[in-house]
């Protein structure tokens, strides 16, 4: 039995904490004792279903709300020998994988589209090599920015078979996004939005930020509407984190998060609602005339994931690694100059990550599930466990006792009320272990 504590406190003394998108967060993780050698580590692993996530970690700015690996990048000094050290770490999975199929692929940052002509070739030729099959078979799906979205680059990446396109818009109004510390002209973002649409992808999804210190609610409707003009597939809507050792927590002492920011939520949802879109999590929205063409599964809470890149994540059923995390930007970069320089057989061993305890593990299915508009198939959890969740969980009674979720005897999902609670519920589930370790990484900066 694993014990958490008292939702209702929670409720009513902090209603907002954290978005849970991913668990544990790298904040957690730590340098090892010895060097973790990963070919057994993934040869006990089922390796026929595997997401690939390849990491950009170049912008043209830092924006104040990002906690991302990411650093500055106009010039693309970094290009060349990022991309070297890339094929390095991939001829690498290749000896530590053997046998593999991936089921969908990823690349993000950063701005990947920051990337040249010429080296996002590179990039995609290597990836589909690596991958074995045409992107056209996968699901792939890419990050751009207002900035780097031009014609020639989409229609590149179109191209190569990339399905799905996302794109950080946060506000349409120039004000709003100078208090993120982002600059964005709208004309750049019209000219981006039509470039996008004109390229005809599958899939394009436009991401927002509602909380941003000034913004109205009217506002706030005014960018989604905007937005509804190109009738992107997915919507997501994000409340603004003021995320340690960022530029915006070095801006501001403090930015309030109070019940203005439920308006903002529920005025959102309303919208992309009557606009015929269905909520699939507590942040995607997706419009109910879209099905993606794709019938492959992948399951975050259960099939792994190879990390690409300085600043990706991997992760297996009990081990998680990545290189070393930071958002200070001298920081970020002599990280980065140290991927660059590993050889192959260095990139074989894992030096910063974390090992999940079995209560963990639980705890992310459980996370990585509720969070989802399809919630927690307890069926699932007792074949994964052999386990009975509210036998490991029985706090998780009081999201039924405060009206927030639902038990059909397969399924606890959470209802409207537990959707729009999800920056309280998400880290209710965590373990004090990880809690500990995100908090030890924030106090030493």
């Amino acid at each position: 039995m694993y014990q958490l504590d008292d939702l209702g406190l929670r409720l009513k003394n902090s209603r907002y904490q954290t978005y849970t998108y991913s668990y544990p967060h790298k904040s957690a993780y730590s340098h090892q004792s010895a060097p973790v050698c990963l070919q057994p580590i993934w040869a006990a692993e089922d390796r026929q279903n595997l997401m690939l996530y390849v990491h950009i970690p170049f912008c043209e700015m830092k924006c104040g709300f990002c906690n991302l690996f990411s650093t500055v990048d106009k010039a693309n000094q970094f290009e060349k020998p990022y991309l070297d050290a890339l094929r390095r770490q991939l001829d690498a999975y290749k000896k530590i994988l053997i046998d593999f199929k991936f089921s969908r692929v990823a690349i993000g940052g950063g701005t990947p589209t920051i990337l040249s002509i010429g080296g996002m070739i590179s990039l995609l030729k290597i990836l589909k090599e690596f991958v074995g099959v045409d992107f056209h078979e996968i699901p792939c799906s890419v990050e751009t920015s207002p900035l780097t979205a031009n014609s020639e680059k989409l229609s590149l990446l179109r191209e190569f078979g990339v399905s799905r396109m996302s794109m950080g818009v946060q506000s349409i109004y120039e004000e709003e996004n100078n208090q993120l510390m982002r600059h964005q002209p709208q004309c750049v973002l019209s000219t981006a939005l039509d470039a996008l649409y004109q390229s005809k992808f599958e899939c394009v999804n436009l991401d927002l930020i509602y909380g941003i210190p000034g913004q109205s609610v009217s506002s706030w409707v005014d960018s989604i509407d905007f937005l509804l003009r190109w009738a992107p597939q997915e919507i997501f809507l994000y409340p603004l984190y003021q995320r340690p050792l960022t530029g915006l927590a070095k801006r501001y002492s403090k930015i309030e998060r109070n019940d203005l920011y439920f308006k903002f939520y529920e005025a959102g949802k309303k919208v992309l609602e009557d606009a015929g879109y269905q909520q699939l999590s507590t942040r995607a929205f997706r419009h109910s005339s879209y099905r993606p063409s794709s019938v492959r599964a992948y399951s975050c809470q259960e099939d792994g994931m190879i990390g690409i890149g300085c600043g990706a994540r991997s992760y297996t059923r009990n081990y998680h690694y990545s290189e070393e995390y930071s958002v200070n930007q001298s920081s970020v970069r002599a990280i980065l100059q140290k991927y660059i320089a590993k050889s192959t057989d260095e990139f074989m061993y894992s030096h910063y990550g974390v090992s999940l305890s079995i209560e963990d593990v639980k705890r992310r299915y459980l996370i990585q599930s509720i969070m989802q508009a399809e919630g927690l198939d307890v069926y699932r959890y007792a074949q994964c466990f052999q386990a009975a969740v509210y036998d490991d969980f029985p706090g998780i009674r009081q999201l039924l006792d405060f009206g927030l979720a639902s038990d059909d005897a397969r399924y606890i999902v959470l209802n409207s009320a537990g959707m729009k609670l999800g920056d309280v519920i998400g880290p209710w589930f965590m373990s004090d272990v990880v809690k500990n370790a995100v908090s030890d990484y924030i106090y030493k900066g």
